[in-house]
């Protein structure tokens, strides 16, 4: 009964442009907590951040370099530095269903005379009660590129929202 009165007042993943929206909240606090962790080599805050799948992602990464799962506090934090914080970003969209959503963010800024762009996406899981981070994809450029056709045209966040990792499976 507990379960099912949580999930009842979980926010399910839903197409938005309003950063307000509960859902959107609650997934950016997990990506907040989720850089946390890293940063701090915090084990115990990461597995409660990130999806299963994930984290056997990096457990296996670990085990392929000789190395154990009791050196992912470690790990975590050689990653920090690589992680991409939410600061300076503009948030554009999500999009889901149930208990898998996709969230995209984009920063504009200049690099000397160059106008670039960065955008960020990532995939959350409902997992164990709460939204728990699992894919991040991350593209950074000028804001102008060479399209399909040939032409220079800006660039546009579908650049990460096609990415196979961000596929809600």
């Amino acid at each position: 009964m507990l379960a099912s009165s949580a999930l009842a007042q979980t926010p399910a993943a839903h197409g938005t442009t309003q950063k307000n929206d509960p859902f959107v909240a609650q997934a950016e606090a997990a990506y907040v907590s989720h850089l946390a962790a890293e940063k701090a080599g915090d084990v115990a805050l990461y597995k409660q951040t990130r999806a299963k799948g994930a984290i056997d992602e990096t457990v296996a990464n670990l085990r392929q370099r000789g190395a154990s799962e009791k050196d992912l506090s470690a790990a975590l934090k050689r990653g920090a530095p690589y992680s991409t914080s939410l600061d300076g970003y503009r948030f554009l969209k999500a999009d889901g269903v149930g208990g898998a959503g996709r969230l995209f963010y984009r920063k504009d800024w200049k690099n000397g005379d160059m106008e670039m762009v960065d955008f960020l996406g990532y995939v959350t899981r409902w997992e164990d009660g709460r939204w728990k981070v699992d894919c991040v994809i991350n593209a950074t450029g000028t804001k102008l590129g060479m399209g399909s056709a040939g032409k220079l045209q800006e660039r546009t966040v579908d650049e990460v929202t096609e990415h196979r990792c961000l596929a809600l499976k």
